[in-house]
């Protein structure tokens, strides 16, 4: 799947594709938009075409030659992968300053080197002050692409340099459409819609370490809620997920919540985190429910821009702390099923 070419992504493309006929690529590229719509494959995609030695079309490598070769392999020589070394780590000044001594030399084969910077939000200020150089005064040859979920979070100084190549959510019918070759009927069955806007991420929860690490979270979750364990707990149970993924988590929840009280059954795919989600239906109330979905919806749009992770991990859950303890405040503390 490395170097799919997604269906939704036709318009990036003809876009890349009318720069290369005009040689009019730009030096520095910025890929923004949400997790989960592919941004990162696009660029990966990208720098194996203009690796490529006889591509195919302007924007397919051929994945025969020398150079496709080097690149599947990991191990072409004028291909550099920046990206945080885990979940926590910001991209710092070290690294780019390698990056900077790698684009100094010269070209071991074809017309570029390239650069892919992924999740280019997390440089520190003297990581992107570093790179602004390189952005101004690019050695020949040299293409750098940026990309990114919160753009936001990028010095405009940076920004002005790249242009901005935006990936919106992805259509519904396409992602199903992709998605469907990849997933089990079942489990594509029981999809909420708004998942599809980031099938990647979706099918990248479908794994059985994606539902291990989810299943985990929402009964760590669970158990702060209804006062069998601690909060700091329910944060930690999900500290190695990015906090974009931990959000869209606490959406689906809200919905397999609401779909509870009002239909009276669990969703279908929710089965096998049954005993957690009965445990939070009966601690909020469905009216809290409704208001969590909109204070989480209302974060996810503004981009979780300029927040500490931490704090803002801390938040999502003490959301629904408060979430329950309003129901004790209105009920005298008697809970009632998710059904009701």
């Amino acid at each position: 799947m490395a170097l799919d070419r997604l269906p939704w992504h036709a318009a990036q493309w003809h876009r890349v594709q009318r720069m290369l006929e005009t040689g009019r690529l730009p030096h520095a590229l910025l890929l923004s938009g949400p997790p989960g719509v592919g941004k990162g494959m696009f660029a990966r995609r990208l720098a194996a075409r203009l690796l490529c030695a006889a591509p195919v079309e302007l924007t397919d490598p051929c994945g025969s030659c020398e150079s496709c070769h080097w690149f599947e392999a990991g191990s072409h020589p004028d291909f550099l992968r920046l990206a945080p070394e885990d979940a926590k780590a910001p991209i710092r000044v070290d690294a780019v300053r390698a990056m900077i001594a790698f684009a100094g030399l010269s070209r071991a084969a074809g017309a570029y080197k390239v650069v892919v910077i992924e999740q280019a939000e997390r440089m520190n200020t003297a990581a992107a002050n570093g790179l602004l150089k390189t952005l101004e005064e690019p050695p020949t040859g040299t293409i750098v692409i940026l990309v990114t979920a919160a753009p936001a979070r990028l010095p405009a100084t940076v920004r002005s340099r790249c242009q901005g190549l935006r990936f919106p959510p992805a259509p519904p019918r396409e992602a199903r459409r992709w998605l469907a070759e990849r997933l089990a009927p079942e489990v594509l069955e029981a999809v909420p819609g708004m998942d599809l806007a980031a099938p990647l991420r979706l099918r990248e929860n479908e794994s059985r370490t994606g539902w291990e690490a989810r299943a985990r979270a929402v009964e760590a979750l669970a158990a702060a809620v209804t006062g069998r364990g601690r909060s700091a707990r329910a944060v930690e149970a999900a500290e190695d997920v990015p906090v974009g993924t931990v959000l869209e988590w606490m959406l689906d929840w809200v919905a397999a919540l609401v779909h509870a009280k009002l239909a009276g059954t669990v969703r279908p795919g929710d089965e096998r985190i049954r005993q957690a989600l009965d445990a939070l239906g009966h601690a909020v109330s469905l009216q809290a429910l409704w208001v969590l979905y909109d204070g989480f919806v209302e974060l996810r749009r503004a981009g979780m821009t300029g927040l500490n992770e931490q704090l803002l991990r801390e938040r999502l859950v003490l959301d629904w702390v408060e979430a329950a303890r309003s129901r004790k405040l209105t009920t005298g503390g008697c809970g009632s099923p998710a059904g009701g």
